[in-house]
């Protein structure tokens, strides 16, 4: 099954973030990336030209699909701890040793920029 990922979510994101940079808040985009899939790769390489192009800095984290577990909660915590890192985008398929439903507990709904975390998910339920 394929999933369309749609930009204009991420661009007005990043538009957001841009403005927060203008008063001192926010500085870095954290992307974490899982594997080599061609197109997470481009992507990744769509985002930091566009952040670059708009003054946001970018911090890349690759990982391999067989990381363990272990090592991607430490990473996802270290990202979301990181005070210069202002927004996550996650790219890739969660490992397939992994419960998604962990990862997206663990990371920081508001840094999430694709703001697909379980509170985001429920804010936008109940209509907030």
């Amino acid at each position: 099954m394929s999933v369309v990922l749609q930009a204009k979510p991420m661009v007005e994101a990043l538009k957001k973030i841009q403005e927060e940079m203008r008063w001192g808040i926010g500085r870095t985009i954290g992307i974490i990336r899982v594997g080599q899939r061609p197109g997470d790769i481009c992507m990744q390489e769509s985002i930091v030209n566009n952040c670059r192009s708009i003054g946001i800095r970018v911090k890349s984290f690759v990982v391999e699909g067989t990381i363990i577990v272990e090592d991607f909660i430490w990473l996802i915590t270290k990202v979301k701890k990181d005070y210069d890192i202002c927004g996550i985008v996650f790219l890739g398929p969660v490992p397939a040793q992994m419960d998604s439903n962990v990862i997206k507990k663990i990371a920081n709904p508001l840094k999430i920029i694709e703001c697909m975390s379980p509170v985001n998910v429920e804010k936008v339920a109940a209509g907030e």
